[in-house]
């Protein structure tokens, strides 16, 4: 935290679906930190654009979108 004292550094948030990213990224603007974005397309996209990540369980190169099976 020492190193975000000075409002200078940008952070870039980022979750599955963007959501929580946006409401943090929006939270620290309003506290005054005008350096604070939401990754766009969140990790789902990231994922789905091909680009590697890392799921704590081994580094994933490219994910399959999800089929959709309709309603049960």
């Amino acid at each position: 935290m020492n190193l975000l004292i000075g409002r200078e550094a940008i952070i870039v948030g980022y979750c599955r679906s963007g959501g929580l990213s946006v409401y943090a990224a929006q939270s620290l603007n309003r506290l005054g930190d005008n350096n604070a974005y939401s990754l766009k397309g969140a990790l789902n996209e990231w994922a789905l654009s091909g680009l590697p990540y890392d799921t704590g369980l081994g580094v994933v190169v490219k994910a399959e979108p999800q089929r959709s099976y309709g309603r049960f």
